[in-house]
């Protein structure tokens, strides 16, 4: 089976004292590299029944990997020999954004072999960043992110343009809490109780909700303060600065198993790209493919309110 570098190689050997699987006393396995240089292991083998024994290395350059297995003791004398061959291309590391693992796709897909773990850990870390600009979770400046909220509790330092009302709604979510609040450079307390100004996290987990008690709406669009120190998200451009934590501790299920089925779902489009029908002689039938980029089941998880930002802000 071929291999590509940063994948990890499974090499393993059955032993025979005659004609029946028998541990040796001594195992020894010679690794020789593609530039010559040896690793001997003498360790860590995996052995979970009598006689048969696995290891598995990392393969760190392409070309040819010799393997001699040495057994001895116990009724056995023997000695094995095999080859792994490394590609040149680089296998896709995993990526911090990803919302879900090759293994989890092979087991959904019914996948029992590695041949095309590299094409589908691509297909993995493309579908999570597709899930962040989907959700309305990606970097506004355009460049690949390297952390998701979808995954993980993040920090974010955030400027929005001021909207003169009293509720602002951030870009990530969930919000769980804030470190930091200015509208035009006047820090903002927050409020823990109904009767003080301040902000507050809405229930929702999506906004900033001012507390201003005893002000009309009308009065506070473009002011930040007044007396009786009531606030406002006061009109301006990029005036007020965000410091604050959102996001998921974890992938949420229903995320995660759309993101597998995703996954899955476009691994097997790759035997048939661009095809809409396949007629089966044999048969004397016909497969049509759905022309959907999506399944509905997807969609719905992904325009979710609790993962969705509806509107840029």
């Amino acid at each position: 089976m071929p291999y590509f570098i940063g994948q990890t190689a499974v090499s393993s050997v059955t032993f025979l004292a005659g004609v029946t699987p028998t541990n040796p006393t001594s195992v020894i396995l010679t690794i020789t590299n593609p530039d010559t240089t040896q690793t001997v292991i003498t360790t860590g083998f995996s052995n979970p029944v009598a006689g048969v024994y696995s290891y598995d290395f990392i393969l760190g350059e392409s070309g040819v990997y010799s393997l001699q297995w040495v057994g001895s003791g116990n009724g056995v004398t023997q000695t094995t020999y095999g080859t792994i061959y490394s590609g040149s291309s680089t296998f896709p590391p995993v990526s911090p954004i990803d919302l879900c693992t090759i293994a989890q796709v092979k087991s959904f897909a019914g996948i029992t072999d590695d041949q095309s773990d590299d094409k589908l850990q691509l297909c993995v870390t493309s579908a999570a960043t597709y899930w962040l600009w989907r959700t309305g979770r990606q970097s506004n400046n355009g460049q690949l992110q390297t952390q998701s909220s979808l995954n993980s509790i993040l920090s974010f330092n955030e400027w929005y343009d001021g909207n003169g009302n009293f509720e602002l709604f951030l870009r990530q979510t969930p919000v769980s809490a804030v470190s930091l609040l200015t509208v035009n450079t006047v820090t903002i307390p927050s409020s823990n109780a109904s009767n003080v100004p301040g902000y507050v996290i809405d229930s929702h987990g999506k906004s900033l909700v001012m507390r201003s008690p005893g002000q009309e709406y009308g009065q506070m669009r473009y002011m930040t303060s007044r007396i009786g120190s009531t606030y406002s998200f006061a009109r301006g451009r990029q005036n007020v600065n965000v410091q604050y934590s959102a996001g998921f501790n974890g992938t949420p299920f229903d995320v995660q198993e759309k993101c597998i089925e995703m996954v899955a779902l476009n691994y097997r489009r790759f035997n048939w790209q661009d095809q809409r029908s396949n007629t089966k002689p044999e048969s004397m039938g016909t497969v049509t493919y759905r022309d959907w980029e999506l399944t509905p089941g997807i969609v719905s998880v992904m325009e979710s309110p609790m993962y969705n930002r509806r509107a840029a802000v």
